[in-house]
């Protein structure tokens, strides 16, 4: 009995769906979607053959065919701006296909970088089948509501005429209830086709979540390394200096006073002894913090970690042969290993 009632329910709540589903506000954004999109479609269609007429033809210029090719690549990005703007205003559907610009360089050098990524092809292949499948879901759903006014209509004229048409309203009334279904299975295939080649795929966005993740580390490193120099410039300036004229003060009255008296004689080789103890220790950290394997080698690159590789006080090490030897015939105060 419940079970029944369910089942009637169900059939009652489908009925009530069927018949006010043409009236609804679906069912007209999405004829409205379509029949944009057809729009959008066609003419971006029409411009990207024209533009590849266009490259084929100047292909012996280089210049000519890159500026096509350039093109190209611009127009197809404008369009996936417009179908997504279309996503939202009609069925309020976000699109994620928006791409990370580099910061740096001109759109000139980014061109071919562009060209080359998969993302834009997918996009041009998104605009030539949408070409072919958005006039034609268009153009079925378009007729169904042309079809569910025109001919009742018309064989309301013919009835009055005095010739009953019946298979005219039958088709009139079928076309009425059958347009706004036609218009969501359009919209349905034209969202899947949009998933799948104009919104970012699982393996771009973790792509650009690596290059992001990479770009990050590079700035705390330059950062550290800003952070390294500037300590390493204020020890230098301000308490090595400070030491250095101690010691040399020091020195000079070690050197100079031959008559003092024992105890202040000793106090002075003492405090000679301990400013240049703390001399060299100060200039021990200030190396061991301005990373020795790229200021003192002078590496012009940053070589990768490798295990096996002789590491110096900072713990960077590196691939090379020539600049293991180099590192070996360093002293081994400052490039004693880490323990």
């Amino acid at each position: 009995m419940i079970a029944s009632d369910a089942a009637g329910a169900r059939s009652r709540a489908l009925a009530l769906a069927v018949l006010r589903e043409p009236v609804g506000r679906r069912a007209w954004l999405a004829t409205m979607h379509l029949a944009t999109g057809a729009l959008v479609a066609v003419t971006t269609a029409l411009v990207l053959l024209v533009l590849i007429a266009l490259t084929g033809l100047l292909a012996v210029t280089v210049v000519g065919a890159v500026a096509c090719l350039a093109a190209v690549v611009i127009v197809v990005d404008a369009s996936v701006h417009v179908q997504r703007a279309r996503f939202v205003a009609f069925l309020d559907v976000h699109l994620h296909v928006d791409r990370r610009v580099p910061s740096s360089g001109m759109w000139v050098g980014r061109m071919p970088a562009r060209v080359r990524e998969p993302a834009v092809w997918r996009r041009f292949g998104y605009h030539l089948l949408a070409s072919v499948l958005a006039p034609l879901s268009a153009a079925v759903v378009l007729s169904a509501w042309v079809a569910a006014v025109v001919l009742p209509l018309f064989a309301l004229f013919r009835l009055l005429s005095g010739d009953d048409v019946p298979w005219l309203w039958v088709i009139g009334v079928v076309a009425f209830f059958a347009a706004p279904w036609l218009a969501r299975a359009g919209v349905g295939l034209d969202l899947v086709l949009a998933r799948a080649l104009l919104q970012r795929s699982a393996r771009d966005v973790l792509a650009e979540q690596v290059e992001s993740l990479v770009e990050s580390r590079a700035g705390l490193r330059e950062a550290a390394d800003a952070e390294r120099r500037r300590i390493e410039r204020d020890l230098h300036d301000g308490a090595q200096q400070q030491l250095t004229s101690l010691a040399m003060n020091l020195g000079i009255a070690r050197q100079t006073l031959p008559d003092l008296p024992d105890p202040a004689r000793e106090v002075i080789v003492s405090a000679h002894e301990d400013a240049k103890s703390a001399l060299a220790d100060l200039r021990n950290l200030v190396r061991a913090c301005t990373r020795p394997c790229w200021t003192n080698v002078g590496w012009k690159r940053r070589w990768p970690v490798c295990a096996p590789a002789p590491r110096c006080r900072c713990g960077w090490t590196s691939r090379s042969p020539r600049v293991r030897r180099r590192v070996s015939r360093r002293s081994p105060t400052s490039w004693s290993p880490r323990a």
